[in-house]
């Protein structure tokens, strides 16, 4: 086995270890993982029909302003990307301190959880704005 093969397979051990440690691991790791999920499913339910016919679509709004950010409708699966892509990096990084230091993985657990909200309201605005 290649080194890489090992530290991979390692990593997923420890993020199993992780999440069947405490349940508090489990439940910050599945809220964060529904924010990601409700962050894709939520414009492709709403705006996929319509947004594919259309050239840009608007994706961020100003109050001073108005609409100050237009692009592809593909640009509006960016928070969810970028919330599987925190919500991965964030467990790993849990999974390598939560043996000696677990205040820092809780709360890197948590944290996870509050950028994916943060996300996830980002995603709610996209759509509004397009409705």
């Amino acid at each position: 086995m290649s080194h890489l093969h090992k530290t991979i397979e390692q990593t997923f051990l420890n993020i199993v270890a992780l999440l069947s440690e405490r349940w508090t691991y489990r439940i910050a790791a599945a809220l964060s993982f529904l924010f990601v999920l409700a962050a894709a499913i939520l414009p492709a339910w709403r705006l996929l029909p319509a947004a594919r016919e259309a050239k840009f679509i608007p994706l961020h709004y100003n109050i001073y302003f108005g609409i100050d950010r237009f692009g592809k409708w593909e640009e509006m699966f960016v928070p969810a990307m970028v919330g599987f892509a925190i919500l991965i990096v964030n467990l790993v990084v849990a999974s390598v301190f939560f043996r000696n230091e677990r205040m820092f993985a809780l709360f890197s657990c948590w944290m996870t959880v509050l950028l994916e909200t943060i996300l996830f309201s980002a995603t709610i605005f996209i759509v509004l704005i397009n409705i």
